[in-house]
């Protein structure tokens, strides 16, 4: 049994060596399985390739429309979408910043004019002619009365002082008195009349007294609250403001007790 299992292929490699036909065909058959497997395949990637190619055009497409996308987002769309949000922002703060420079300027302007009038009103103070002007315009009460008249009485007439004997030598008198009395109320008149100028000078020395420039407090701040304190440490604090209007009103007092 070995010997014949063995057999069959030696019989089959034999008839295969001596049949030049059925290798030409077994040649064919392998030609046409391998051009056919050929075509198949190259059909399959010829397929597989477009796909691929379109797959790939997609993308690219794709890929090309989002970066458009985004680009167009990030420099048309923003600047639409704030322009859109800002709803007229700009504008309405110009205008009301110059609405506010304008009343500011309008202000400014009319406090200098202000300040020009009064600075004008300070040149032209002057106390006599303010007086006279008060005196004129209250006349009625400023004018002195009427001089009183003469009344006779029980028909006497005479208007006029008699010397005649024996009251002339006590008008002499009288006169003489008078006139010693004038003598002496003229020099105690003189006396105080100095005094009082001298005070009046005084008073008004302290009056006058240049210190009203505050320039000074003004250089190293801007706040109101800085400058108030400035002010105060300037002027407030300093020892002499006690005892100037101590002395101020002592002698406005002395000038008033000369005066009455």
């Amino acid at each position: 049994m070995h010997g014949t299992k063995m057999g069959w292929p030696c019989v089959f490699l034999s008839f295969w060596c001596y049949s030049p036909l059925l290798m030409l065909y077994f040649h064919f058959l392998m030609l046409y399985f391998g051009v056919f497997f050929i075509f198949q395949r190259q059909a399959k990637y010829t397929e597989n390739r477009l796909k691929a190619i379109k797959a790939r055009n997609e993308y690219l497409l794709a890929l090309e429309a989002t970066n458009a996308s985004v680009f167009k987002y990030y420099i048309h769309d923003l600047s639409d979408l704030i322009d859109c949000c800002d709803l007229g922002y700009h504008a309405s703060l110009n205008r009301a910043l110059r609405t506010f420079l304008s009343a500011e300027l309008n202000l400014e302007q009319s406090k200098h004019e202000g300040l020009d009038a009064i600075e004008n009103a300070v040149e032209n103070l002057d106390a006599n002619s303010d007086k006279q002007r008060l005196m004129e315009m209250y006349n009625n009460v400023f004018c002195p009365p009427m001089k009183f008249e003469f009344q006779p009485h029980m028909g006497d007439m005479e208007s006029q002082l008699c010397a005649q004997q024996p009251v002339q030598s006590e008008l002499v008198q009288r006169c003489q008195q008078l006139q010693s009395r004038l003598s002496t109320l003229k020099i105690e008149n003189e006396e105080v009349k100095k005094t009082m100028e001298a005070t009046l000078q005084t008073i008004q020395d302290i009056v006058t007294i240049e210190d009203f420039d505050v320039s000074d407090c003004f250089q190293y701040s801007n706040s109101m609250e800085s400058v108030k304190s400035t002010v105060s440490e300037t002027f407030m604090s300093k020892p002499s403001i006690a005892k100037r209007r101590a002395n101020q009103q002592e002698t406005e007092q002395f000038y008033f007790t000369v005066r009455g």
